[in-house]
């Protein structure tokens, strides 16, 4: 066995979705129109069914996983997101050749 990694939070992503977990909190943005977000805790609500993004107990959670999530992509390149990561227009784009192209209405 080898040691266990130091580190604060996981980033995954998805076709449409980009996600930072800091072990109880997950803070999900989409890249769909209006880029809706989820946050879940996994202490409070193990199955993951209720959304406290709204939630006024849990917008400090919120704003610093945003700003971490927000920093890494930023950091990776991925900044703006897009708005249209739908999986019919990804299936169009490829289709087209503009598989990994940004324009001006992503």
């Amino acid at each position: 066995k080898g040691e266990k990694p130091n580190r604060k939070y996981i980033i995954t992503e998805s076709y449409n979705a980009y996600q930072i977990n800091d072990g109880r909190h997950k803070y999900t943005m989409y890249e769909l129109p209006g880029h809706p977000e989820l946050l879940t805790d996994i202490i409070s609500n193990p199955g993951e069914t209720i959304n406290f993004v709204n939630d006024p107990a849990y917008a400090e959670i919120k704003n610093q996983l945003k700003q971490e999530l927000m920093q890494n992509l930023e950091k990776r390149e991925l900044l703006p997101l897009h708005e249209d990561r739908q999986i019919e227009n990804i299936r169009a784009k490829e289709k087209s050749g503009k598989k990994n192209q940004k324009t001006s209405e992503d």
